[in-house]
């Protein structure tokens, strides 16, 4: 774990440090506790945050239910499953997208074709 944190960084992680998987605290909540504005886009901020701390090694997981901290190595594998089949989609998407075309220029496609 990279421990050279951004205050913001280190307050998020004193909280959620002590959120359980059985109970976990939802990016609204987090927000809340950070104290982040409405009009900062809190939920966006919050998300950065977390990432922040993942890229740095911090056990954070997630489920529909919102963060948790990973107390067990099952928690942690289960979470980094789910995130790579995740990044595998995305990536789908890139490569389906790499040969699409603009609607405009698929319209003109379309008219030459009826020609």
């Amino acid at each position: 774990m990279d421990h050279n944190l951004t205050e913001i960084e280190q307050l998020t992680w004193d909280f959620i440090k002590c959120v359980r998987k059985t109970a976990p605290a939802t990016g609204a909540t987090i927000a809340q506790v950070l104290q982040i504005k409405k009009e900062d886009h809190p939920g966006a901020a919050v998300r950065y945050f977390i990432h922040c701390l993942r890229v740095k090694g911090y056990p954070i997981c997630a489920d529909r239910h919102g963060y948790f901290t990973a107390y067990d190595q099952e928690d942690l594998d289960k979470y980094r499953k789910a995130l790579k089949a995740r990044a595998l989609s995305i990536e789908e998407a890139v490569r389906g997208l790499e040969n699409a075309k603009p609607v405009l220029e698929l319209k003109a496609q379309e008219q030459i074709w009826e020609l």
